[in-house]
């Protein structure tokens, strides 16, 4: 049993250093460092990751090119 909670910890702790904040106005959203305008946002895709535990939702945004 410690092997199993070792690991759930080390996730769980490598999970909350890699979170980058993200912050939404009107005007677009900030991941990060980099700004993205509602105006550039040519798509939004969205799809889901089945895990052991749990699951996990994204959306990519593409804009100018590149995706976020």
């Amino acid at each position: 049993m410690g092997t199993i909670s070792s690991l759930i910890e080390r996730l769980s702790q490598r999970s909350k250093q890699d979170l980058v904040p993200i912050v939404v106005s009107t005007y677009g959203f900030t991941v990060g460092q980099s700004f993205v305008a509602w105006q550039t946002v040519a798509e939004i895709w969205g799809h889901k990751v089945d895990r052991v535990t749990t699951d996990e939702a994204f959306l990519e945004f593409s804009s100018n090119g590149q995706s976020v």
